[in-house]
């Protein structure tokens, strides 16, 4: 559906029709009629899922998916605001009535109000109270899963949208583990663009993350079968050890390497005295970390010649052909693309030809609470906050509408699959995976036990319900309500007022206006400039202008740019394309509070982003609502909410979707534990 622009933003559209200037172009993939990337079981021991390779990858080659990023915003601010309201209520409801006990809500919430009313009431009467109108819980509300899967922002282009932003990556960014010794990927920037549509416009925006088309290319040359390592860096497990323990970090392999160098320089493999020195060698370190990364036997360091010591750590690392087809399932059988529905934005495209009863693709499952994810507008003033949004991955996650419980699925690309509002054109649906990975057992507890729960247990996988064609775009069924909140949000949807521009297409244009020439053509109020430079200026700079050649730095991640402000424009030369080439000068402040002048920067140097709470995602009217799982499929134990269980049995799945996967059951299915 489109709501047309009025002739201003017609002409909008217009300005921007023929801008040459594009930092980020997509990269294209070439897709195999068999399956080249698998989820199994980490080589890594107690470390659950991985993902593995089935085909060799050349160094800087991309690997398969580019994928979405999530955010979500100030969960810390949010929850403390949320308790805040919470205690009011609770004041209001309980009067005078007050807790002598520290145990009473415990009591309380294991019956002792009923079974002791007469003690109870002496001495817990306000959890007692609380109790009876259903405002005292068991949650515990300290552990947060999401928080051991998410990026720092400045590695996925989110620094500058909120005071604090946790990014996730579906694929590679959540489901690939990490090891100090074998990171064998690197992370690209993606892009920040929302499809040509525009708020002025289009109901949708807002509902879906723009940023998307995040890639990996392999950091080495990959075998085949082996598991995909992520970057998580060393803080990340050093900041662990009080659940991991003691882990060797990069450092340790590299120094370990080094000894085994020096071992094998010193002597042969064959000489009698091989053994005693490798021996003396290890006797000699003293450092715990570094141990563990050294070859325990003479026989584990001459294989350590070839393939190096963290490869000793986890010797199932590469997997053969057969073991993968025999204990994986898919990951690449969908990628992608421009969806056919505009307001979607982006959708799941099949890459080969699958049929009826096929897995499209694995749903391994975070789990969260609805609770936690909803926002407030201006908590950092005086006023009291106002309700905002709910944080945007409701929009991704599976969920129930008699149940707190929220399940984001975090395997490559199942984010892009699209609701149809023709259900004739619904060719997938969920069900529980019957592999060993999906936690049978925890359908029979409580949302408040899964919640607490510190890894994650639950898995779906998405089926075809008919043939799909290679190419043919996944649509699953979302749920009649799902329809009916979004037909009632485009019917009441009204455009924002404000005079927003999209900052991709600001990032296209290629001359950047001066702090001079901005007082007669501002920059919208949504945009900000900033500059990539080395974050060693704030140390090693003592003078008020430095040139931007000393502390230059690639584009590749957030994290190494700041705030600027673009003061001075010279003309350099004369490109090949006949296209005058622009130096520039620019302030940028350090962590002093003292401006540093930067001259020399070059255009790819300096990036628009939205201001912080001004991208379409903070919205107030943002469509949010989360997909349904089907009444059939969903557990009873888990429907915790207020008159759960009350209404019309399963009018959640359209009956012309539920008729046509009737015959699935027991189809052929293939790429199974």
């Amino acid at each position: 559906m489109r709501i047309e622009c009025e002739a201003a933003c017609i002409k909008f559209y217009d300005r921007f029709a023929n801008a040459s200037y594009k930092p980020r172009p997509y990269p294209r993939y070439t897709h195999s009629p068999t399956c080249q990337l698998f989820m199994a079981e980490s080589s890594i021991p107690n470390s659950g899922l991985g993902m593995y390779t089935a085909a060799p990858i050349e160094k800087d080659k991309l690997i398969y998916h580019p994928e979405i990023v999530i955010n979500y915003f100030d969960v810390e601010e949010n929850n403390e605001i949320d308790e805040e309201r919470k205690v009011e209520e609770e004041n209001d409801i309980s009067g005078d009535r007050k807790n002598k006990h520290t145990k009473c809500k415990k009591w309380a919430l294991g019956g002792e109000c009923t079974e002791n009313p007469v003690y109870m009431m002496d001495s817990c009467a306000k959890a007692c109270h609380l109790l009876d109108f259903g405002l005292l819980d068991d949650k515990d509300d300290s552990y947060w899963l999401p928080d051991d899967y998410y990026w720092d922002p400045g590695n996925t282009d989110s620094l500058y949208e909120a005071d604090s932003v946790s990014s996730l990556i579906p694929g590679l960014g959540a489901l690939a583990n990490s090891h100090t010794g074998l990171v064998n990927t690197d992370m690209l920037r993606g892009r920040n663009d929302n499809t040509g549509l525009h708020r002025s416009a289009d109901p949708g925006v807002g509902a879906y993350s723009s940023l998307h088309n995040l890639s990996y290319k392999a950091a080495k040359f990959i075998p085949a079968g082996m598991e995909l390592f992520a970057e998580y860096g060393d803080e990340w497990f050093a900041g662990r050890e009080y659940k991991f323990g003691p882990l060797p970090l990069s450092t340790h392999f590299e120094k370990a390497n080094n000894i085994m160098d020096k071992l094998w320089d010193t002597v042969q493999e064959n000489d009698p005295f091989a053994e005693d020195l490798f021996k003396l060698t290890r006797s000699l370190i003293t450092d715990v970390k570094l141990l563990m990364a050294m070859p325990d036997t003479l026989e584990e360091a001459k294989t350590a010649r070839i393939d190096g010591v963290a490869l000793l750590t986890v010797p199932n690392a590469i997997r053969s052909q057969q073991w993968l087809e025999t204990n994986g399932i898919c990951l690449d059988n969908i990628r992608a693309g421009q969806s056919s529905i505009r307001e979607a934005g982006r959708g799941a495209i099949a890459t080969r030809y699958l049929k009826r009863g096929d897995i499209i693709a694995p749903l391994p499952l975070l789990h969260m609470d609805q609770e936690k994810l909803k926002t407030f507008q201006d908590f950092d003033t005086d006023e009291l906050p106002v309700d905002g949004p709910k944080q945007l991955i409701i929009n991704y996650a599976y969920s129930h509408t008699d149940s707190s419980l929220m399940l984001f699925p975090y395997s490559p690309v199942v984010n892009f699959v699209n609701n149809n509002l023709d259900k004739s054109k619904v060719n997938a649906r969920v069900r529980w995976s019957t592999s060993k990975h999906h936690s049978v057992e925890w359908e029979a507890l409580a949302v408040e036990e899964i919640i607490r729960s510190k890894r994650a247990g639950l898995m779906l996988e998405m089926v075809a319900t008919r043939d799909i064609e290679r190419e043919e775009e996944i649509f699953l069924d979302y749920g009649s309500e799902w329809d009916a909140a979004w037909k009632d949000h485009v019917k009441n949807w009204k455009a924002p007022k404000d005079k927003y521009t999209p900052i991709y297409m600001l990032n296209m244009e290629e001359i950047i206006r001066t702090r001079k020439e901005l007082i007669e053509n501002p920059y919208p109020e949504n945009a900000m400039t900033i500059c990539f430079v080395q974050n060693s200026i704030d140390d090693n700079v003592h003078s008020e202008e430095v040139n931007w050649k000393n502390f230059s730095v690639r584009s590749d991640f957030m994290k190494d740019s700041r705030e600027c402000e673009i003061i001075d424009r010279t003309e350099e030369h004369i490109d090949s394309a006949d296209k005058a080439v622009f130096k520039y000068k620019a302030t940028v402040s350090n962590d002093v509070d003292r401006d540093i002048i930067i001259s020399g920067l070059p255009r790819e140097a300096i990036e628009f982003v939205d201001n912080p709470y001004s991208s379409d995602q903070h919205l107030l009217d943002a469509f949010r609502h989360p997909i349904h799982i089907p009444d059939d499929i969903f557990p009873k134990n888990w429907k915790n909410l207020e008159n759960a269980g009350i209404g019309d049995g399963q009018i959640n799945v359209h009956k012309s979707v539920k008729d046509s996967y009737k015959s699935e059951e027991g189809a052929f299915n293939r790429c199974r534990f």
